[in-house]
Formats: structure tokens, C-alpha cells, sequence
């Protein structure tokens, strides 16, 4: 007589366990650790410059159709109210992995942890929701599959991207007529703790830390506000600043902290 392998283990009456009930409140601290943070940081930026020829409204409404309305609302408090309607269903007792990188090692390959105290009927119904959201995947593209949010990694860390959409937001929030904003920035973010200038340096000193800060702020200036319009345009996460807003620069040396306040700002 032939034996065949029990791969789940199954005895006869086994009880399994329960999926586990999830709701916005008891998610909201995954979520609050996930891609969505910066996400929806970059569409309530966008959403605030719906009239900015770099926004397109029609656009933008429809990422917001899916993502939700983000307007007047903190990341908690949209999370709780709309998103986690929106994202919620992401959320699996089967836990996905697969390549951050495009053309890595295991490209094109996803691994599974499966519970064998989960039910057959469940394992089955997560297996097949995730392997959908695969089916859309493009790698390092959250929103090619936005449900797949819980287990998504990049090369682009949310921290970094957090930082970019900061020196932005803090850029935007100066006055209008304020000048040096990038330097000002830089320096009030202290983006460049070995070039801080301090009130002993030499001329020579005090400019050359300048123009370093200035181009490591600008730098993230510019990654924040093409992360900002190419999620308003539906893809997130990219820094890549699309064609038409990139202005040519007749220099190839790098601009002195001068010469950057009259480009971007």
C-alpha cells in the first residue's frame, strides 16, 4: 500500500485557526511603517498644488479614486477614515517576499510562509489573492499593485524618501520672497553635518560649505518634487524628474550655492 504525504498535517475534526480580524484601528502601525507614509505624503503635497502646471488634476483624481481622499487629513487620520477601506484588504496571514531589484538575483521569483495552523480554504484564498497582485507587478513600482504595500521594498528606503519629501515641504513652507531657500534649508536640516558652517571659518571655507550644502539640498529638493508629480501621475515610488521639467544646463561643473538659487525655486 502506497502512503501519501499529508502536507497540511490534517487529522481528522483538526481544528485550525482563525484568520486573524483585522480592522484600521489594528493595523494602523503596520501602515504607519509601510511605503504608505511617504505615498501619501507625496499626494497631500500634490494635492495642494492641484493649479500648479506641474500637477495634472485629471490625473491626480483619479489616484485619489484609489488611494483615497487625502486632503485635510494626517496619515493616521486618513488611514483610519478612508484608507484602510481603500488598502486594507492587502493585509494576509501568508506572508510574500520577492526581488526589490529589477534584473537581481531570484528575479521573477516570490517565496511564501505559510502557516500550517491556517485552514486549506484560507492558505488557498490569500495564495490566490497575492499571486494576482503579482500578476500586475512591475519590481520597485508600488503602484503597479498598490495591495501589495504590506511586503513592498525598494532601493529607495522610506526613510529616504521620507527626507526628500521634507526638504520639499520645507522649501514650499518658506515665504514666497525668502531668499536662499535652498541654503537655508540645508543648513536648518543640517543635511551636511561635516560642512556646517561655523563663524571661525575662513571666506574660502564658508563659500565652499555653502555650495556643498547647497547641492546635496537641492539634490533632494528635486528627487522630492519628481517623487511628488510622478505620484500625482500615478507612479510611486520614482525620483526620476520626467523629461519635460528638466531644465538643461549649459555648465557641467557643479553650480555655486549662487547660481542654484536661480534654477528650481
Amino acid at each position: 500500500m502506497s502512503q501519501q504525504l499529508d502536507f497540511w498535517g490534517m487529522q481528522p475534526g483538526k481544528a485550525w485557526a482563525t484568520p486573524i480580524s483585522r480592522c484600521a484601528q489594528s493595523t494602523l502601525q503596520t501602515a504607519s511603517q509601510s511605503y504608505l507614509v511617504p505615498w501619501f505624503e507625496a499626494l497631500l503635497i500634490a494635492n495642494s498644488f492641484r493649479c500648479d502646471n506641474t500637477i495634472s488634476s485629471g490625473c491626480l483624481g483619479h489616484v485619489l479614486d484609489d488611494f483615497g481622499e487625502v486632503s485635510g487629513h494626517s496619515f493616521s487620520s486618513w488611514w483610519l477614515t478612508t484608507g484602510f477601506q481603500h488598502l486594507g484588504a492587502a493585509m494576509t496571514d501568508v506572508q510574500i517576499s520577492y526581488p526589490a531589484k529589477r534584473g537581481g538575483r531570484g528575479a521573477h521569483v516570490a517565496s511564501f510562509v505559510i502557516s500550517l495552523e491556517l485552514s486549506p480554504e484560507s492558505t488557498q484564498q490569500q495564495l490566490t489573492f497575492l499571486v494576482e497582485q503579482l500578476a500586475h507587478f512591475e519590481t520597485g513600482v508600488l503602484s503597479s499593485s498598490p495591495l501589495l504595500w504590506p511586503s513592498f521594498h525598494s532601493a529607495l528606503t522610506i526613510q529616504r524618501l521620507c527626507l526628500y519629501l521634507k526638504v520639499l515641504r520645507a522649501v514650499i513652507d518658506l515665504p514666497q520672497d525668502a531668499q536662499s531657500k535652498i541654503l537655508t534649508v540645508g543648513q536648518a536640516l543640517n543635511l551636511v553635518p561635516k560642512r556646517k558652517v561655523r563663524t571661525y571659518d575662513l571666506v574660502g571655507e564658508r563659500s565652499d560649505k555653502r555650495d556643498a550644502i547647497v547641492h546635496l539640498t537641492y539634490d533632494y529638493f528635486q528627487k522630492g518634487r519628481a517623487l511628488v508629480i510622478n505620484a500625482a501621475r500615478g507612479i510611486f515610488p520614482c525620483v526620476v524628474m520626467p523629461r519635460e521639467f528638466i531644465k538643461t544646463r549649459r555648465k557641467s561643473h557643479k553650480l555655486t550655492a549662487a547660481q542654484y538659487e536661480r534654477w528650481g525655486t
